[in-house]
């Protein structure tokens, strides 16, 4: 079908004709190659603005925004929303300007600008009410208040919200409505209603099953056994997070499995079953580390594919531009490629850097490892190899929780860096291990960068995270020697020393071959 459209709107003599034909290719490529899509979009636009038809390039923007935000690239969506409005309100067409008022407010959300998020719906809100629109201007209002909700902004009204509902139960769309009563559930929860709230959820899950979005129920139950794990009612609380867990589980909701997974772990903590809490925390660390990992390689992705969008965007105004002077092709061409330079260092930092830390990755520390053992056997060049483990790591996670461990782990990177030289490479081996190269650094020299360390992560401010305990790490030190043949080598050897200054006391330093151990 889609190749059969192609070749009609080759054939298509009049220019209306071609870009009606090149947006219904755009709608058919979309969901499956949304580098192509946007290449028929440009080609589309180029011909309508051609034809001077600015209700035609709204329309279409709003098209492509849609499935650019769908394919979680809201800041390229809002460019094209933001352009849109522009033309349908240069076109008079102002149910189109409000709804991309509206989407601009809801793609603001989405990236957490919440003050915009509030200015956008009272734009669309004010706009639909000067025409008549009255599902925007009511989709807008309870937007809006949801927003300033969140805000704890005093402007916030409930009954703006009642009114909205009473006016969108007629045609606002089930998933609006469904929306619209967990959001009143949740005000109601917040202010002490607790009946009101229950009744609330009872709507939204009747609702959610009238129209079989099993989607709805599972996170309307999830919202519900929040609320009944806040007022105590424990084993309620973990019936409707298990059957939350288990719709989410198998229509692949792995955000919600998370939140399940997390909360359901502190419910039978709270029950006093340690081994069902400990087994579904398991669970939560090992989905959380694989979106981590899934999250990365979508990034990497995401940013190559926006760069085919770049450069397609590129060619369609290289022609546009194409009686232009050399010197203006020259100056964008120029800028086209800054912007290639500037993909590839943030590629090359994805690929060397851990996400959370900011320290260098496991490969890329043990690359630079495997570098420097070269030097000293080819150049006859020192250096030396720490490894620094953070002490009772296990416990301020049991203790405090994985969110502190996490923000501990980042603070114990910056104090470390704080004391390092240039010259030095700090990278994080896994978990709360880290690994520290001096590269061109006799051992004596490094056993004073151990010393100043070890008292830079005891001044680590974790007061706000953990109360009175101070935060120390043991630490394992090898020089490098003929016997190093591999770094994996010498690792061994500074992790021995580490398990060493761990079995004698901690907040210490080992040294590798050294009897009398040195402690910091």
């Amino acid at each position: 079908m889609a190749d059969l459209t192609h070749k009609a709107s080759l054939g298509i003599q009049y220019p209306k004709g071609q870009a009606d034909a090149l947006r219904v290719l755009v709608a058919v490529y979309c969901g499956s190659d949304p580098v192509a899509a946007n290449e028929y979009a440009e080609k589309a636009i180029s011909i309508y603005e051609q034809l001077g038809d600015d209700q035609a390039v709204a329309g279409l923007l709003m098209q492509v925004a849609r499935f650019n935000q769908n394919s979680g690239w809201v800041n390229r969506a809002h460019f094209l929303l933001a352009e849109a409005y522009e033309r349908s309100f240069q076109a008079e067409n102002l149910k189109v300007a409000s709804a991309a008022l509206f989407n601009l407010g809801a793609n603001s959300e989405d990236r957490d600008d919440f003050p915009a998020a509030v200015e956008y719906f009272a734009r669309a809100k004010q706009l639909a009410l000067e025409h008549d629109l009255t599902n925007t201007y009511w989709r807008a209002a309870a937007a809006e208040q949801e927003m300033l909700y969140i805000l704890k902004d005093g402007l916030f009204d409930r009954e703006i919200v009642h009114k909205a509902l009473e006016a969108l139960e007629s045609d606002g769309g089930e998933e609006c409505l469904i929306e619209l009563l967990t959001f009143l559930a949740k005000v109601a929860h917040d202010e002490g209603e607790q009946r009101l709230a229950k009744s609330y959820m009872h709507r939204s899950m009747r609702l959610a099953k009238a129209c079989g979005g099993e989607q709805a129920r599972a996170e309307i139950l999830y919202q519900s056994a929040v609320f009944r794990h806040q007022e105590g009612r424990l084993k309620s609380a973990g019936k409707a997070l298990r059957y939350a867990l288990a719709v989410a589980e198998r229509l692949e909701l792995r955000t919600l499995e998370l939140s399940c997974l997390k909360l359901l772990a502190d419910t039978y903590f709270r029950l006093s079953d340690p081994s069902l809490a400990y087994e579904t925390l398991n669970r939560f660390v090992e989905i959380r580390d694989e979106l981590h990992v899934q999250e990365s390689k979508r990034h990497f992705e995401e940013m190559r594919t926006m760069r085919q969008f770049q450069l397609v965007e590129e060619e369609s105004r290289l022609l546009k531009l194409k009686n232009t002077a050399l010197g203006a092709v020259n100056s964008r061409l120029e800028v086209a490629l800054q912007e290639t330079r500037n993909l590839q260092k943030e590629l090359q930092r994805l690929v060397t850097i851990d996400e959370l830390t900011g320290a260098f990755n496991r490969r890329e520390i043990l690359a630079r490892g495997s570098d420097m053992v070269s030097r000293f056997h080819s150049q006859g060049r020192q250096g030396s190899i720490m490894i620094v483990d953070i002490d009772r790591f296990k416990s301020i996670n049991d203790s405090f929780g994985h969110a502190t461990g996490d923000e501990i782990l980042r603070r114990f990177t910056k104090s470390c860096q704080r004391v390092l030289r240039p010259t030095d490479s700090f990278g994080r081996l896994g978990g709360e291990e880290f690994c520290i190269l001096l590269d061109n650094t006799p051992l004596d020299i490094a056993e004073k960068v151990a010393d100043r360390l070890l008292k830079s992560i005891r001044s680590t401010r974790v007061s706000d995270l953990m109360g009175d305990r101070v935060l120390t790490a043991s630490l394992g030190l090898a020089g490098l020697n003929a016997s190093h043949d591999k770094i994996e080598v010498a690792l061994n050897d500074a992790d021995e020393s580490l398990y060493d200054a761990k079995n004698t006391g901690r907040d210490k330093y080992c040294v590798s071959g050294v009897k009398n151990k040195r402690a910091a």
